[in-house]
């Protein structure tokens, strides 16, 4: 009787050893046995990787911890640039192979943080330009109420110019505004020269020379200059801090420093930049 359980225990040792001389590092090879992963296999060896990924899916399928099925899918479809499933089946084998307490292959490593980096790349691309795109949305929006504005503005200038008057009134300008031009009235003597029965002077035109010579002269006051204000620069499209800062002359720390609530990733067009 010994013999026979002796037997039994030796067939299954050697059972155990043959199997365990596999990719995964010494497992028992139930998973390369399954009847999905075989096939996944054969397809793999004939170059039909579109159903050597559908026959590892349905390993996977049926027993989620099939390791072996997770490597062979992420190596599928690493190979096809794939890297968002590369990435998640070459996690779920590290992950499995650790908490089995098994060495992994060395490359599902390297290859999963590839991916990370390849993913990295993209999706910041993507953001950029999703990103861009609202920029460029709000930039029109901006851009009319901007043109608005302008329209307005120019209004009010011409309402407020000079030979309109008083700003928003029409009325003529007063004496006291600058622009305006003062006429004294005559002065007047107490005594003045009497001049009954002589003729007038020649050249006079009917006007006496005595007359001539206290009329008063004209006096033109001039409007006195505005003080020009400091230089500012319209945002256009396609401005950055550096871009005005070399148009003008300019570093662009002191345009920075000029305008210290400037967003430089946030400016808007039509908006105004203060120049040092």
């Amino acid at each position: 009787m010994w013999k026979q359980w002796y037997g039994v225990v030796i067939l299954g040792l050697s059972l155990s050893l043959g199997a365990g001389c596999d990719r995964l590092g010494g497992g028992p090879g139930a998973e390369q046995r399954e009847a999905n992963y075989i096939s996944g296999q054969n397809f793999a060896m004939q170059g039909q990787k579109d159903k050597a990924i559908v026959s590892f899916e349905q390993a996977v399928l049926v027993n989620p911890s099939n390791a072996a099925a997770h490597l062979a899918l992420g190596d599928l479809y690493y190979g096809q640039f794939e890297f968002i499933n590369a990435a998640y089946h070459y996690s779920r084998y590290l992950q499995l192979m650790d908490r089995r307490g098994q060495k992994a292959d060395i490359t599902a490593a390297d290859n999963l943080r590839n991916c990370e980096m390849q993913l990295a790349v993209k999706f910041s691309k993507d953001l950029k330009r999703d990103q861009t795109d609202l920029e460029t949305d709000a930039l029109r929006r901006q851009i009319a109420e901007k043109e608005s504005l302008i329209q307005r503005l120019q209004a009010e200038l011409l309402v407020r110019s000079p030979t309109n008057g008083v700003p928003g009134t029409g009325a003529p300008v007063s004496a006291s505004e600058p622009g305006a031009t003062t006429q004294p009235q005559p002065t007047t003597t107490a005594n003045p020269p009497s001049n009954v029965g002589a003729g007038p002077s020649p050249g006079a035109s009917g006007q006496t020379t005595a007359t001539r010579a206290t009329e008063p002269s004209r006096v033109t006051v001039q409007p006195e200059k505005a003080r020009p204000a400091g230089r500012t620069h319209v945002v256009r499209s396609g401005d950055t801090p550096s871009v005005i800062a070399r148009k003008y002359g300019v570093t662009v720390k002191a345009l920075m420093a000029a305008n210290p609530g400037l967003n430089p990733t946030r400016m808007k067009i039509g908006s105004v930049v203060k120049l040092p």
